[in-house]
């Protein structure tokens, strides 16, 4: 069995947000005390140490780094080039976020919208009554992404350590900007910024194998709600067909497998999809990441192949097992959580359940039409599905 290694795990936060730290790193404590993490943040330097260049080489070094943004951390040119730093090195495969939501700010403007925020829901930490309640789930996610880099196996791709290239920080601010669009439903731009990227990294001897397949599944997904299903098939095959590690990127892999399924669905190929979720169902398994929000849109997909086959017990039974997991890991109020409800909805209307499937349609509109314009496709699809519940 591979010993556990103590992980750098880099604080990046504004001055004005010294308080909310000073909360934080004591819950931290625990993560050392077990032997997970050493924490690093810039009240760590010596004197005599050139601080710009230090805080680079812990950076460079970290295996997580926790972003705690608030419109003050967005306005800090220090903690903006700290931030872009740290998605070029996540790009890379080189360091893994946990962006923190610690007060109020603008999600359209935010750089990292594209990433998954804590605590769930998108409820800042300032509005809790109890701080210490949102703490905890902070400290929850920071160490269960430390038990996930812990190794299972030599790592035989990392990159070398050294600066980010140029060319992986604009594939990185290039692939955040297509996420975003992505999200908004802005596809042709996304696809531009995707495909982009994809050039950037695979010309690029830094950038990791996983970083492009992560790129090239977006790309396909963006294919995908174009109706390019041939070009999306390409990419999606060629995202799942890169090397790879036992136990390594296992969450983004289940992501991959779920979005080639996606298009082979679409396509009308259900038993290549359900080949594809049964692969991403196993690896869940396997490395114990049930609860991931990945394995979630595996279930959704599941659900909705169900529901094709006329399998309405065990299509419900999916959705369900997809809003546990999403409710948990976002809250109920939540685009990635509507989304279950809409599927969920669809499944008990074909059960014959209407009134139920109708609270479902309700959730679901209500929570997509308070973040999404009225014109994007989820907005006006879960619209449709309401008008004739």
């Amino acid at each position: 069995m591979t010993a556990r290694r103590r992980l750098l795990v880099f604080i990046s936060f504004a001055g004005k947000d010294r308080d909310s730290l000073d909360e934080l790193i004591p819950f931290l404590a625990q993560l050392e005390q077990e032997g997970l993490a050493e924490i690093w943040y810039d009240d760590k330097l010596h004197p005599g140490d050139r601080w710009h260049e230090e805080i680079d080489r812990r950076l460079q070094a970290a295996s997580v780094v926790v972003l705690l943004c608030s419109t003050d951390y967005l306005a800090s040119d220090n903690c903006r080039w700290e931030m872009k730093q740290a998605q070029a090195l996540h790009l890379a495969g080189r360091t893994r976020l946990v962006p923190v939501y610690l007060r109020e700010l603008i999600w359209e403007a935010a750089p990292l919208a594209g990433l998954s925020y804590t605590p769930r829901g998108r409820r800042p930490i300032a509005a809790y009554q109890r701080h210490d309640e949102a703490w905890l789930e902070v400290v929850r996610e920071v160490r269960r992404v430390l038990l996930d880099l812990q190794p299972t196996a030599p790592r035989l791709d990392r990159p070398p350590a050294g600066n980010p290239s140029p060319a992986l920080n604009d594939a990185a601010r290039l692939h955040s900007r297509g996420l975003e669009l992505l999200e908004r439903g802005q596809l042709r731009s996304a696809q531009e910024l995707f495909e982009r990227a994809i050039v950037l990294l695979a010309n690029d001897p830094a950038a990791s194998a996983g970083a492009v397949a992560t790129c090239r599944s977006h790309l396909a997904e963006t294919l995908r709600r174009r109706g390019d299903l041939d070009e999306a098939l390409e990419q999606a095959v060629m995202s799942v067909e890169y090397p790879r590690q036992p136990g390594a990127d296992t969450r983004d892999r289940i992501a991959r497998l779920s979005t080639l399924a996606s298009i082979h669905a679409e396509r009308r190929e259900p038993r290549s999809a359900r080949r594809c979720l049964a692969e991403a169902q196993e690896m869940a398994q396997r490395y114990d990441v049930r609860d991931a929000p990945e394995v979630a849109a595996a279930l959704l997909l599941m659900a909705h192949l169900n529901l094709a086959d006329g399998e309405l017990a065990e299509a419900q039974r999916c959705c369900e097992l997809a809003v546990r997991i999403d409710e948990s890991r976002y809250g109920p109020v939540h685009p990635e959580t509507a989304l279950d409800y809409n599927t969920l909805g669809l499944v008990l209307k074909a059960r014959r359940r209407h009134r139920a499937a109708r609270h479902q349609f309700q959730q679901a509109h209500t929570i997509l039409a308070a973040v999404l314009p009225a014109e994007h496709p989820y907005v006006i699809a879960v619209g449709r599905n309401l008008a004739h519940a």
